[in-house]
């Protein structure tokens, strides 16, 4: 009887796995433009202290995918407010297990496009997306921003705007070498 039970849920995991394999693989061939590529976990810390969330921040990952920096930043200051956003389906089935394994009950991830995001209340903004995408991006962030609002993206800069600092992660970081962080 145990094996029999023991057969069947090894059958309904392996399925469930197959399943968000092909569910996966769709999302990246139809989402090419902006495959989901998460932050190396070395580079996690240097991004959570350059964003220097403060506790009356309201918080967006644009491309948020699995989570992981809004969680890292909650931890860092868990009274701030933090919305992560993606298109992906798969990403953001990964971030909500995230959430719900780790208990962050002050993270809402939703999926959406970032185009169509309204953007006004935000005081940070953190991503780690294309420049592609960062070029159609740049107008929406001018519009929508109130003055004051920082801008960390990771690895490339903003084509329109200089970077009030920029750090330097090394060589040691294979992925994210730099950090570009925009005030509006």
């Amino acid at each position: 009887m145990f094996d029999i039970v023991f057969m069947g849920l090894t059958l309904v995991a392996v399925s469930l796995i197959f399943i968000l394999y092909i569910i996966y693989s769709y999302s990246f061939i139809k989402d090419i433009k902006a495959p989901y590529v998460p932050l190396p976990r070395k580079a996690l810390e240097a991004v959570v202290k350059t964003m220097a969330i403060k506790s009356n921040d309201v918080v967006y990952d644009l491309g948020c995918g699995d989570g992981r920096v809004l969680m890292a930043c909650f931890r860092n200051e868990p009274e701030a407010k933090y919305i992560g956003l993606d298109k992906s389906l798969i990403a953001i089935t990964l971030a909500k297990i995230n959430l719900i394994i780790n208990k962050n009950l002050n993270i809402k991830i939703r999926r959406g496009n970032i185009f169509k995001e309204n953007l006004t209340t935000a005081t940070c903004i953190y991503m780690y997306l294309y420049p592609k995408i960062l070029d159609q991006l740049e107008s929406k962030l001018e519009k929508e921003l109130a003055s004051g609002t920082r801008v960390i993206s990771c690895s490339f800069p903003l084509k329109n705007r200089q970077p009030v600092r920029m750090v330097n992660l090394g060589e040691n970081n294979r992925l994210v070498k730099k950090i570009f962080v925009y005030q509006f």
